[in-house]
């Protein structure tokens, strides 16, 4: 009978611990049980709100079918031909060519004031 019972018993060598980790793991078991039926009511809720939402959109469709059935048919007139662009004048930009003035201008200083060190240099 010992044999037997050895079959089904297993010494635990630290059962304040062993029944601990059981305890912690029940307890994760659990968060994670509330965390999905927090997320299986956000599915139900979105089901839910979808078929609201596809309800009210056939609404609209109806409505709209039937204000295009009281609006009466009426032709569009031809478009007129639009008016040719006009053809682009030369663009001159007075921006440029004073920063090209300004260029040449500090171009000129500069070989001045070259000119003046080189004859202090003499």
């Amino acid at each position: 009978m010992a044999k037997q019972d050895d079959l089904f018993f297993r010494k635990i060598d630290d059962p304040v611990d062993f029944r601990k980790a059981g305890l912690e793991a029940l307890r994760e078991t659990i968060h994670a049980m509330r965390r999905f039926d927090a997320v299986k009511k956000i599915r139900t809720e979105k089901v839910r709100e979808v078929l609201k939402l596809r309800d009210k959109v056939q609404e609209l469709n109806v409505d709209l079918h039937r204000l295009h059935d009281l609006l009466p048919d009426i032709e569009p007139e031809p478009k007129k031909e639009q008016q040719k662009a006009r053809p682009a004048q030369e663009y001159q930009a007075p921006e440029r060519q004073k920063g090209r003035e300004d260029i040449d201008e500090l171009e000129t200083q500069l070989k001045e004031i070259e000119k003046k060190l080189k004859d202090l240099n003499r």
